[in-house]
């Protein structure tokens, strides 16, 4: 049975409502039905009958339409005549530069030179041509990383709607650099529709379409690893991610924990106080369990309340149970808002950087943040949002 994250409505009116397998399978009549509310399911099991799958013609068609466009990707990528031996991905296809951790230390980017880094545009255009066909997420629901209308505010809104206590906070180890090519093809051979890809019982024809599918994939790594830089990096990652987070959050969630994940960054909260020791032995397990290789990085894990300094990915969720940058970061933003004030030129790159800052805390706290910018500018009597405008 493959893993599925798919978005459907929930009917509500009407006596007989149908169940989720029904929806899916197509056995309830939708027409008949009103639509009240639109609900994103988190993934599940699911089987999937032969007729989903192989019986009417239109699946046939479309499989064949998939494959297709697959062959030609692969064609795009390799070019017609070239022996893909001979084409493999080096260091040479990537710029690589360093930037510092905030924890210490540098981080190695290796990011595709342009040539390369059409071809990966290309790939991810082929995931979401795949997600779009099927109806399907390329992401779990607990997942909240590198994704369009997710952010750590929406990662931590999970935690305070459940009103969490206690939280637990792990760091995958070098999650990038752990995560090889065998390992991600042998996780989407467990998601649909990528299960029925690399089936390597299908027809011979589409034996074809299943290695050249496998060599497409191998654009995406350097060095047998998902290199930080590429576009292609963080959609794999969420994507290979599903059967864990499916199997994670399912035995967390029915012992009243809440688990999401954002990145490499593993967070898991409960109302009450919990033995830590245990719930990272089940993440661990988890990990072995799905045949992944990740392991957890023993000098980061964090346990404590929310009456403490309770930070998760930058921001604090605090005793009140509000989400908010801090009261360090706070008195920064007043200084620095201040020091603008005075300031008679600004340069483009500080007026962007400045305005990348101000989105981020609207983001988090957006009444506090206007407050705090209308303040500063009626004190020195300055008009903030005209000097901070582009020009």
């Amino acid at each position: 049975m493959p893993y599925i994250t798919r978005k459907i409505k929930l009917y509500r009116k009407g006596k007989n409502l149908p169940s989720y397998a029904d929806l899916i399978d197509g056995k309830f009549d939708l027409s008949k039905t009103t639509p009240t509310t639109y609900r994103f399911l988190p993934t599940t099991y699911t089987r999937w009958s032969e007729y989903k799958i192989d019986g009417p013609q239109s699946e046939v068609y479309n499989r064949k339409k998939f494959a297709e466009r697959i062959d030609r990707l692969f064609y795009s990528v390799y070019g017609k005549y070239v022996d893909t031996d001979d084409c493999m991905i080096g260091i040479q296809d990537y710029n690589n530069y360093l930037i510092p951790k905030k924890s210490g230390g540098q981080r190695v980017i290796s990011e595709p030179n342009s040539d390369l880094k059409r071809k990966q545009y290309e790939i991810i255009n082929l995931f979401n041509y795949i997600a779009r066909h099927h109806e399907t997420k390329l992401y779990h629901a607990a997942a909240y990383a590198y994704i369009e209308d997710r952010s750590i505010v929406n990662c931590l809104n999970k935690h305070k709607a459940n009103e969490s206590n206690w939280f637990l906070k792990l760091d995958i180890k070098d999650c990038f650099g752990s995560t090889n090519y065998n390992m991600v093809v042998e996780q989407l051979s467990k998601i649909y529709p990528f299960n029925d890809i690399l089936n390597p019982y299908q027809s011979y024809y589409y034996s074809f379409t299943r290695n050249h599918f496998k060599q497409v994939l191998k654009v995406c790594f350097l060095s047998d690893s998902l290199p930080q830089g590429a576009p292609t990096s963080p959609m794999l990652l969420n994507l290979m991610m599903i059967p864990f987070d499916y199997e994670l959050a399912k035995q967390l969630n029915s012992k009243g924990f809440v688990y999401t994940r954002y990145a490499d960054d593993i967070i898991i909260s409960h109302k009450y106080k919990f033995d830590f020791r245990e719930i990272t032995n089940i993440v661990e397990e988890t990990f072995r369990k799905n045949n992944y290789t990740y392991i957890i990085n023993k000098d980061k894990i964090r346990y404590g309340s929310r009456a403490g300094r309770n930070w998760n990915l930058g921001l604090m969720l605090n005793k009140d149970n509000q989400i908010t940058i801090g009261w360090r970061k706070k008195k920064e933003f007043k200084a620095l808002l201040t020091k603008v004030c005075f300031e008679k030129i600004l340069s483009c790159s500080e007026i962007n950087k400045i305005n990348g800052l101000i989105s981020y805390y609207k983001m988090i706290d957006k009444p506090y943040t206007e407050y705090i910018i209308d303040h500063i500018g009626s004190k020195f009597k300055v008009d903030l949002h005209e000097k901070l405008r582009v020009v």
